[in-house]
């Protein structure tokens, strides 16, 4: 049974190895190690699917410019259609970053929450962004306006743990 980045590695359990395993092949050989990591990002990373799908936006763009003029209804929808497929698209490319985060944790001792802050504001600036694109683009500048705002409320409320880590830092130094 081979495993998502195609190595065909496994460890005992059958599953990809994991913090244990990785701690001892960085402490075998670290050099190997990260040789090893680099051919699995770039297996993982295909620029020939990145190129795909600009390829997709650009036709579905020149698409909608097309109907713009006779049905602008039509030119909406296919910009929605096109986004959509790009933004899924984004969503696979999601599930290596969080195993990739999940290696980074191998080095955090105790500091694994900051990670997932780290991936909550992604996620959310991601969203607000996509979703304010799409109003931008049906012609809803106020609604897209206040969808940014929001995304940059929420970013701000979910950094504010690290802050009051920094200040509680701060304040023990002194």
């Amino acid at each position: 049974m081979k495993r998502r980045d195609g190595t065909g590695k496994q460890s005992r359990n059958g599953k990809r190895p994991g913090a244990f395993q990785m701690r001892e092949r960085l402490k075998q050989s670290p050099e190997k190690a990260l040789e090893e990591e680099r051919r699995n990002w770039n297996r993982r990373y295909n620029m020939a699917e990145l190129v795909k799908v600009a390829f997709l936006g650009i036709a579905g763009v020149l698409l909608a410019v097309q109907f713009r003029g006779a049905k602008p209804e039509y030119a909406t929808y296919i910009g929605l259609g096109a986004s959509i497929v790009i933004f899924c698209f984004c969503m696979r490319q999601v599930e290596f970053v969080t195993e990739q985060f999940s290696r980074i944790k191998v080095y955090l001792n105790g500091g694994e929450g900051y990670l997932s802050i780290l991936l909550k504001v992604i996620g959310i600036t991601y969203v607000c962004e996509f979703s304010s694109g799409v109003c931008r683009d049906a012609g809803y500048q106020a609604v897209a306006g206040q969808i940014e705002v929001l995304g940059k409320l929420t970013v701000m409320f979910a950094g504010l743990p690290i802050l009051f880590a920094v200040i509680e830092q701060i304040h023990g130094f002194l």
